[in-house]
Order: C-alpha cells, then sequence, then structure tokens
C-alpha cells in the first residue's frame, strides 16, 4: 500500500508528461511529502564498506593529497556562491562520494579552464569532475561512467504547446548568447536561422520571455538555474538541439586505484540521490524520471495517505486560488512595466550596437571574480585574428598584451578593481595575428558589484588608435623639427596676435630678453622694448591695420641696424588673424657696406697709381685698363678699352696656350699664374708676368681681373744668373771632394753629385733640411761651423773615423766660411782618405815586419854559433864513446876500466840515447834557424821554380815553432793531413812572399778552430793539377764564416778578431801577394759550422827573368 502511495504521483507524471516545475506550489509540497517519506521507509544503509582492504589502505596513504579541480564559472554544474562556497550538480556528487567513501578532496581553483589540461597531463591536478571524454584526454586519463548528461535546449512560451525541432525554427527569431560557444555553431551549421545576439543567456531568456524573440537555444541545466534565479514563470522546453554531453570524473591514469575507488563512490550514490540532486538545480524536465521498483511500490503504499489529505488540500486551493489570482493580476501589471523597459532598454542596445559598429570598436565584458570574458568578434577582427581563435578568457588578453605595457595596464587594472572606481581608461599595445603590435584605447566601467561593494563585473570597448599614435609621433617629430629648425634660424621670429601678445618666440639674442621675462602670453613691447604701450612705430599694428608686409631699416640704437619685417597671418575668412615678426641684426652688413665704400676708394685709387698693369676683362675683351698698362704697350687707354685681348699676343698659338693654361689653374686652384710674351704696339716682344682671378668662379662671364708686370730685364738677369750658375754647379760636381753648402741654421743650401753618391740623398731632397737629417755622420761637426762662421777662419779635421754602409772610412774634413756675402754660411768639403790611411798603415806594418824580419836574422846567427858547438861537442861526445880507437882503449885502461863497460855504462844510464836526442834536436833547430834565415831575408823579387809541397812543409815547420801558435793555440795538436798531387810539377813563384801567405792562412785557421773549439781539429793540404795552373787548398774544419763576413775578408783592416788580436792586414796582403805579385787568383769557400777552405790557383809558366 504504502509502495502504491509512492508509484502512483509518478506514474501520472511519466504518462501525462507533466513536468515538476509546471506543477502548482501544493502539488509540489505534496510530492516532497510522498518522497520523503518513502526514503524514509524504503532506504537504509547496510553499513557494509565498498572498498576493499587494499583500496582503503591506499587512500588512507594517498587519500589527503588528492587534489581536484573545482570549477568556479558554470553554474548550476560547479561555481561559487555569493557565500565563496563551492555549489553545483558536481559539488553534490563529490560531497556525497566523500560521505560514502569516508575522505575528503583537497580542492583547487587556480587554475583557469585552458590550463586545466595541461595541470592534468603535468600531474598537479589528479582528479576533475564535469569532464567530457575524447581520445586525446584518454592517453592520460581514466575515466568514470557519466553521471550527468546534459543538452542544449529550445526555450519557448507556454503559450506555444508543441515540441519543436531545430528546422522548425525556420523563419522564427531565436535568441542566443553572443558569449555561448553554440552561438557560433548555429551561425556555422544553421545559417537560415534568424538569429538574435543576447549579450547573455538570461537575457536571451527575457527576450523569449518578453515576446522579442520566438525561442531560446540554451543549455538546459543553465536554462533551469537562470529561470529560477531570475523568476522567470512562462517559459517551457520545447525540444532538444545536439547531442547529449556524457560528464565523467577524470583521473590520472597512473593511479588506477583512484579510478576504482572513484567508480564504487558513484556507485554508492542510488537513483534517488541523482534524481534528488538534478531535481535540486534542474527545474526543467531533460528525460524522464528514472523510477525504480522499490519507489514504484513505495508510491503505491503512499496512496492511501494521499486520499486522507485531499479534503486538506481542496481547502488550501480555494484559499490558494484568491490568492494566486490577486498576485497575477500584479504580475500583469509589473509583467507590462517590464516590457516597457525591456522595450526601451531593446533600443538603446540596438542604437549602441550600431554606435559601436559605426566606431569599429571591440567590445569586451570581463567577469574579475571568475576571470571570464567576453570579446566581441570585432574584437578578434580589429587584430587580424577570426572570431573566437582564442578562448574568452583574461589570459587571453595577457597573452597578446606587449611585454613592456603588461605591468602598467594590470597595475592600473588592479588600482582601478580594488579602489571601486566607476570608470577605467588605458592604452597599450597588442599583438596581431601577423605580429605587429598596434595601439589600441581601452575604456570601460564597472555594473555589477557584490554585497560588499566589490566589482563583480565590468564592460567596456577596444578601440584602434594606432593611425592616431603614429600621426601624433609623426607631429611630435614634426614639431620638434619646426622648433629645431626656428631656433637654428639666425633671425629673431616672433608670432603676435590682435592684442600684441607673443604667441611665439625663439628668443634670439638680438632683443636683449632676459630668461625671466621669456614668457609666452606676454605683450611684445614690454618684453622687447620695455614700454608701457604699443611702439610708436609699430610695424605689427601696421600689418594689422592694413592686411599688408611691412619692412624697415632702422638704427636701433649706436651702431646697432636692424632689418625688421613683419608678414600678416590671414584664417579662413581672409582676416589677418596673426603677424609674424621677422628681425635681422643687419649691423655688420651696415658696417661691411661702409667698408666697401672706403675699399672702393682706395682701390680706385691703388688701380690708378699701380706700378704693374691691371685691368678688367669680359667675354675675352678689355673692359679697363691703368694708365701702367697703357705704358707698357705703348697704347692709348681708348686704344685698348674694348679690343680682343688677343691683340696682346704676338701670335694666336701663344693666345691659346695663356688661355688653356688659365682656366685650368682657375678650375684646380681659383686663381691663374703664367709668364708669357706680349706684343707692344711698336712691334718689340716683351716677357710679360700674368696674376688672373675670375671675379665670380662659377660664373666666368662676370669677368676676370688680372695684373701684369714687365719682366723683360728681370728674364735678361734670370738667363745670365742661370748660366753661371750651371757653370758652378757643373765645376761643384765635378770635384771629387764632397762638398756641402750650409746657412747659420745648419740648413744645406749646396749639395754636390759627390754629396749625393756617398748618402744616398739627391740634391732636391737635400735642399733647406738640416745637415744633421741629410748627413748624419757630419752632424757632430754642427758646432765647428758655427765657430767657422764666427771667426770666419778655416778649420780642418783630419783622418776623421766613420762607418759608411758598414765600411770603416777615413775623412778629411775641411771646413770654409763664406765671406763676402750677405747671408752668413759655410761650406763643408769632405775628402775620403780611406786608401791613402791604408796605405801608410800598410807601410807601416812593412816597416815592421822588415825591422822583425832583420832582428829574427840576427836571432838567427846568434843563436847559429852555440848551436854549432853544441852539435859539434856532441858529435865529438859520441865518437868518443863509441868509436873504436885506440886512444879511448888507452884512456879506458888508464881509469882501470874498458870501453865495453863504459859502453854498458853509458847504455844503461841512456847517455848515449841522451846525446842522440842532443845531436837531433840541435839539427831541427838549425833547420827552423835556416829556415828564420831564409824567411826573414830581403827579397830580391826573384821568381824561382819552387816544389809546392816543400814550401807548404817548411811553412808548418814555421807554424809548429811560432811561439803564439805553439803557447796560444797549440799548433802541434791540430792534424795535419796532406794531400799533394805527385804530377803538379815545379811552380814558378817566390817562396818567401809564398810562405808568407801559407804561413797567414795556417795561423787564421789555428785561431779560428781553437777560438770554435772544434773537437779533433784539423787542417787538409792539398796541391792538384788544375790545366795549366797550380791549386793549392788549406781546408780546416773549424766553424767556418757566414756570408756577410765572407765577401769582407780580403779587405784591408777588416777583422772579426778582439781589438788588440788583429791588424786586418794578414789576407789582404796575402791576396795582393797572389793577385798582384804572381798573376794568380785566391778566393775562400766556408759555411757557418761546415769549416772553411782557401783555394789559390797560380800559372805554372811565368817569366823567370
Amino acid at each position: 500500500m504504502v509502495g502504491f502511495a509512492i508509484a502512483a504521483p509518478l506514474l501520472l507524471c511519466e504518462r501525462g508528461r507533466v513536468r515538476f516545475a509546471d506543477m502548482s506550489l501544493r502539488y509540489k509540497i505534496l510530492m516532497v511529502l510522498i518522497f520523503a517519506i518513502s526514503f524514509l521507509s524504503v532506504c537504509k544503509n547496510n553499513g557494509t564498506d565498498p572498498l576493499t582492504p587494499a583500496e582503503r589502505q591506499w587512500l588512507a596513504a594517498y587519500g589527503r593529497k588528492i587534489t581536484m579541480y573545482a570549477g568556479r564559472s558554470f553554474p548550476p554544474v560547479e561555481f561559487t556562491n555569493e557565500k565563496g562556497e563551492y555549489v553545483g550538480i558536481s559539488a553534490d556528487f563529490v560531497r556525497l562520494i566523500e560521505k560514502r567513501l569516508g575522505f575528503s578532496f583537497r580542492m583547487s581553483s587556480e587554475y583557469n579552464f585552458n590550463e586545466v589540461a595541461v595541470a592534468l597531463k603535468q600531474r598537479k591536478i589528479d582528479v576533475k569532475n564535469n569532464f567530457k571524454k575524447t581520445p586525446e584526454r584518454a592517453a592520460y586519463l581514466n575515466f568514470t561512467s557519466p553521471y550527468l548528461s546534459v543538452r542544449d535546449v529550445i526555450i519557448v512560451r507556454k503559450e506555444i504547446h508543441d515540441n519543436l525541432t531545430i528546422d522548425e525554427l525556420r523563419g522564427r527569431k531565436v535568441a542566443v548568447a553572443r558569449s555561448y560557444a553554440t552561438y557560433w555553431l548555429l551561425r556555422e551549421r544553421y545559417n537560415y536561422l534568424h538569429m538574435i545576439s543576447a549579450p547573455d543567456s538570461s537575457a536571451a531568456l527575457r527576450m523569449v520571455s518578453f515576446h522579442e524573440a520566438d525561442a531560446a537555444i540554451v543549455g538546459l541545466p543553465l536554462t533551469s538555474y537562470l529561470i529560477r534565479k531570475e523568476g522567470i514563470t512562462n517559459l517551457r522546453v520545447a525540444g532538444y538541439v545536439g547531442e547529449k554531453i556524457q560528464a565523467c570524473f577524470a583521473s590520472r591514469n597512473d593511479w588506477p586505484i583512484l579510478h576504482q575507488i572513484l567508480e564504487k563512490g558513484l556507485a554508492q550514490i542510488t537513483p534517488e540521490e541523482r534524481q534528488a540532486i538534478y531535481d535540486k538545480w534542474i527545474h526543467l524536465d531533460q528525460d524522464r524520471f528514472y523510477i525504480s521498483h522499490r519507489i514504484f511500490y513505495g508510491l503505491i503504499a503512499c496512496a492511501g495517505m494521499i486520499l486522507l489529505i485531499v479534503l486538506f488540500i481542496l481547502v488550501w486551493n480555494r484559499t490558494l486560488k484568491e490568492q494566486v489570482l490577486q498576485r497575477t493580476l500584479s504580475l500583469n501589471q509589473e509583467l507590462a512595466e517590464r516590457r516597457r523597459v525591456e522595450d526601451a532598454l531593446r533600443k538603446s542596445e540596438e542604437r549602441l550596437s550600431l554606435a559601436l559598429e559605426g566606431a569599429n570598436d571591440g567590445i569586451w565584458d570581463y567577469h574579475p571574480q571568475t576571470n571570464e570574458v567576453y570579446y566581441s568578434p570585432r574584437w578578434f577582427t580589429m587584430l587580424g585574428y577570426e572570431a573566437d581563435e582564442f578562448p574568452h578568457t583574461f589570459d587571453t588578453w595577457l597573452t597578446l598584451l606587449h611585454p613592456e605595457d603588461k605591468p602598467r595596464v594590470v597595475n592600473k587594472l588592479v588600482h582601478f578593481t580594488e579602489n571601486k572606481d566607476i570608470s577605467y581608461q588605458t592604452e597599450f599595445r597588442m599583438q596581431t595575428k601577423d605580429n605587429i603590435w598596434r595601439w589600441i584605447y581601452s575604456r570601460g566601467k564597472a555594473i555589477e558589484w557584490d554585497s560588499r561593494g566589490n566589482i563583480t563585473r565590468m564592460t567596456g570597448t577596444h578601440a584602434d588608435i594606432t593611425d592616431r599614435k603614429n600621426a601624433e609621433t609623426q607631429l611630435r617629430k614634426s614639431e620638434n623639427l619646426l622648433n629645431r629648425m626656428l631656433s637654428a634660424v639666425p633671425d629673431m621670429i616672433s608670432i603676435h596676435d590682435r592684442e600684441f601678445n607673443i604667441c611665439y618666440s625663439n628668443w634670439k639674442d638680438f632683443g636683449n630678453v632676459s630668461q625671466e621675462k621669456r614668457i609666452i602670453g606676454s605683450k611684445c613691447y614690454t618684453t622687447y622694448r620695455g614700454y608701457d604701450d604699443i611702439c610708436p612705430d609699430c610695424k605689427v599694428k601696421k600689418a594689422f591695420e592694413t592686411g599688408a608686409p611691412c619692412r624697415e631699416q632702422m638704427n636701433i640704437r649706436d651702431g646697432q641696424w636692424i632689418d625688421l619685417s613683419a608678414l600678416p597671418l590671414s584664417d579662413e575668412n581672409g582676416e589677418t588673424e596673426m603677424v609674424v615678426e621677422f628681425i635681422k641684426d643687419i649691423s655688420d652688413i651696415k658696417a661691411a657696406e661702409e667698408e666697401l665704400r672706403c675699399r672702393e676708394a682706395e682701390l680706385s685709387s691703388i688701380f690708378r697709381v699701380a706700378p704693374a698693369g691691371i685691368g678688367l676683362i669680359r667675354n675675352r675683351v678689355l673692359r679697363r685698363v691703368n694708365e701702367r698698362m697703357c705704358q707698357m704697350l705703348a697704347y692709348s687707354n681708348d686704344e685698348l678699352v674694348g679690343q680682343k685681348t688677343k691683340i696682346l699676343y704676338p701670335s694666336k698659338q701663344a693666345y691659346e696656350n695663356v688661355r688653356k693654361i688659365k682656366y685650368e689653374q682657375f678650375r684646380e686652384y681659383g686663381t691663374g699664374f703664367v709668364e708669357t710674351h706680349w706684343k707692344r704696339k711698336d712691334g718689340l716682344i716683351i716677357d710679360v708676368m700674368l696674376n688672373s682671378t675670375p671675379i665670380n668662379p662659377s660664373e666666368m662671364s662676370e669677368g676676370v681681373i688680372f695684373t701684369a708686370m714687365d719682366i723683360t730685364e728681370r728674364k735678361l738677369a734670370e738667363n745670365e744668373l742661370r748660366g753661371l750658375r750651371n757653370l758652378l754647379k757643373n765645376t761643384i760636381n765635378s770635384m771629387p771632394s764632397v762638398l756641402v753648402g750650409v746657412d747659420a741654421e745648419g740648413r744645406v743650401t749646396q749639395w754636390n753629385r759627390e754629396a749625393e753618391r756617398m748618402t744616398g740623398v739627391s740634391p732636391d731632397k737635400a735642399w733647406a733640411r738640416l745637415l744633421s737629417d741629410v748627413f748624419p755622420q757630419l752632424s757632430w761637426e754642427m758646432d765647428k761651423v758655427r765657430k767657422t762662421i764666427r771667426d770666419r777662419e778655416v778649420h780642418k779635421d783630419l783622418k776623421i773615423h766613420n762607418e759608411v754602409n758598414g765600411t770603416t772610412r777615413f775623412w778629411d774634413v775641411t771646413i770654409f766660411p763664406l765671406i763676402g756675402t750677405e747671408a752668413e754660411g759655410a761650406v763643408i768639403r769632405v775628402d775620403d782618405v780611406t786608401d791613402r790611411v791604408r796605405m801608410e798603415e800598410m807601410m807601416i806594418q812593412t816597416e815592421k815586419m822588415l825591422s822583425v824580419g832583420g832582428l829574427a836574422a840576427g836571432m838567427a846567427h846568434e843563436i847559429n854559433n852555440p848551436l854549432a858547438g853544441i852539435l859539434q861537442n856532441a858529435q865529438v861526445a859520441m865518437s868518443r864513446i863509441l868509436s873504436d880507437i885506440p886512444a879511448n882503449h888507452r884512456a879506458a885502461e888508464a881509469c882501470d876500466t874498458t870501453m865495453k863497460a863504459i859502453t854498458g855504462f853509458m847504455e844503461k844510464r841512456g847517455i848515449i840515447r841522451m846525446l842522440e836526442a842532443i845531436r837531433t834536436s840541435g839539427d831541427q833547430a838549425a833547420q827552423i834557424v835556416e829556415n828564420m834565415l831564409s824567411f826573414s831575408r830581403k827579397s830580391e823579387s826573384r821568381v824561382t821554380y819552387q816544389d809546392i809541397g816543400k814550401l807548404l812543409d817548411k811553412t808548418v815547420q814555421l807554424a809548429e815553432n811560432d811561439y803564439d801558435l805553439k803557447k796560444k793555440y797549440d799548433f802541434r795538436k791540430i792534424e795535419i793531413s796532406r794531400q799533394y798531387d805527385p804530377h803538379l810539377s815545379e811552380v814558378p813563384c817566390e817562396a818567401i812572399k809564398i810562405q808568407q801567405v801559407f804561413l797567414n792562412l795556417l795561423r787564421n785557421a789555428a785561431q779560428a778552430m781553437t777560438d770554435g773549439h772544434t773537437d779533433a781539429p784539423q787542417i787538409t793540404l792539398r796541391t792538384l793539377l788544375n790545366g795549366n795552373t797550380a791549386q793549392i787548398e788549406l781546408e780546416d774544419n773549424g766553424p767556418g764564416m757566414c756570408e756577410s763576413v765572407r765577401k769582407r775578408i780580403f779587405e784591408p783592416f777588416f777583422t772579426t778578431k778582439d781589438i788588440g788580436k788583429g791588424t786586418g792586414l794578414g789576407l789582404s796582403v796575402s791576396y795582393f801577394i797572389i793577385t798582384e805579385n804572381h798573376g794568380g787568383s785566391m778566393f775562400a769557400e766556408s759555411a757557418p759550422g761546415k769549416g772553411s777552405r782557401f783555394v789559390i790557383r797560380m800559372p805554372l809558366e811565368r817569366n823567370t827573368s
């Protein structure tokens, strides 16, 4: 019976398709009572835990960490109410799951809707309710079975009883919210619909309610929520549009156990509880009620109770009818007033829409608390985007905002909302689709506030002001350019109005206006002149009165002249509106004009009395000449003026040459200079020097000024002087000495060819330069030059040592003062006496060698006498010891011994060996003395045939006994290698001189190898037959020579030895002996580290007489 009581009303509703929202108040109360009784009698909790122990353990570990995203702006599915509470259909499902499973989600709302999917993928959010399953999302999320199915519905007034489809709306006015995504979908798919754009879904429902539209298309949950919120009672659902959207719980797929828990939590929510949630938030039917068997039997059980309260309902119904009648009358009046207001609002909105479309502005509607924004299609298209190309969120605007403008604009918006201002406006740049920044002018106002006075809604427009900004920028540049141009003008510029106020001034110094008085708007006569009233001679006043420009030059104070111009500026009616005053300081011009007059007078006087001829030529015609010109040419003034200039020249060719030269000079230098010949009236040819200058180089037709000097006598003198100079120059250049002339400052005035050869500096480059710069070797002579000039006495320096190109030279320097000339100066003569000095030194050295030779010969004779006694006595001793003669035996017997015993004793004591050594050494000493006597004997230049091998061996013996070679260089330690050609016959030569050459070469080789620390020093002596010449080679394995040294070794006095160790004459003398005395050749081959080889070649045939 109870089940029947519960089921009966539901069956009636199902069969009669009676909507719960359409029931009267008493039926609603009755239904609530029946459901309450049925739930109390039928539903019960069995108390069992739906989760497994593993699921409960996992939930205990992670339950407090499970983050669910809570949407804030999707009523009635999920949103935040005025108290800040999270409410809605999804919120009720979440609370039931939390209650059934015994845990709570951690709710988060820090992301906007566009960021939620990214946050789920990055695991920053674990669960999202009210989420549609798509293949893309299924890749990283698990989805529960749907808990909510919604569709877009067709809303009509209740007076329309038919159910409608989308196609049946053709020809009807259909209201759709512009901010609703369905609006753009319908425009694309059903373009035949007569769609009316509404600001939001609430306005779309009101338009249907007030007969401004025939139908509206809105989501069913939102429609139910708005109807209830707005108190609209005359609407119903007439049909459905599109497919159902099924909402699920989405969870991260790496926690599959969380998905199982959510599924079990949803399963714990009974159909009755689900229906109760739908009925709580959705007051319009979408689908048929869900009726379970238990509810059906419960309704039958409740049927009896309904019969008991019927009488109560009848009485209550009568009372309610009277109240409804009164309420209906009141609602009709209210509805009429609302229709009037809505009609006025609609017209106002239409006018606003037309105005906005005409203004080409984009519209935005912003909800600060939810960050939701509606952007009109124009808002997108003005930036080059398609309508709704970006989501309608606050972040879309931030994304397109210029980074430099973002902090300023956001701070201003925050200041606006925090201070609860009424209106707001700012300018910023936004990025277009083609990546161009355009300037936007944004203005808006707050239109809705919450109970605490916080702004909950604001709306406004965006206007593209890029062109205006560019124009402003260009205008600022133009103004700056104009100001700079006016400031750069040297004249004073001042603009005045009719009241003589200064509207502009560039404040040039002419006005002598102090900084504190430079005020725009002040009176011109007070600021500039210090007057209390208009100036009596005011040109600005005259320009205003006549409307014509005024100009005057005036002397305003001592010596200061100005040129004042007043130019009127007319308005569009031709009336003088302002006057521009130009004031130019012409004091300098006036002074220049006066000076010009004086100069003209002076020039006229000079022109008349000048000693040179002066003339003016225009178009090759003489226009003016002075008296001196007439005297030079023996013409009168009248005979010359007006004549062609060719009359002055002896030939046409001379005339053309001068003209060509002058015009080339005009183009390059601006003036012309030339020497030429003129022909006098009497036929005499004179030399003339012409100087010409065009009056205006850019316009030759204005004329040319020229001067002419008769230089005939000067030319004759110059020719004579030139001849004398050439003679002197040739004489000086032919001298073998260096001749340099200098003035008192030491600058070169004369430079002969020998000076050029010695220094490498040409006369042109040496002229007028300091002597120390061009001849640095003589720089130290400048003090003596000045002394010579001062004392007028000749000064000499003999055998001055100098290094020239790496060679030692000796100069005799003589300084002669210039006497009998006006200019002070001196002449320096430099004689190269190097050869003479070297010859003198060579002669001295030869004398020394001769003295040494004589000394050596005397010493040899002195040594020979005792040496002969030693050898003779040693020979006698040997004879008396070793000879078997009677006298020896008798002497031995007298001494009680025998010769055999004496000989044995001598041998055992080594006396015989010692005596033999004395004799051998004596012979060797005698040979050395003989060699020294032969070497030191004065040569009589007698050529004899000599065995070169023997000469080399004798020289080696001399070298071995040379003191320096023996003590300093240890010649005996040098290995001597002999390679003599047996086919080489005797060679004609002077033996003593050839030995001198060989000894020099051996000495140099020994010294080089010792100084170079040569290991195993060796000298190779080589002779060979080379054609008809004898070739002698002396080769060492010493350090060798570089190429620069090798080239100079035969130069006199050239040496690489330390000071005091060599004269530099050995090789030069040797070279002279071979080449000059013997007609041979001598050269050296050497390289660093490879030793040296000296080669001597002498002819085999020679006159020996």
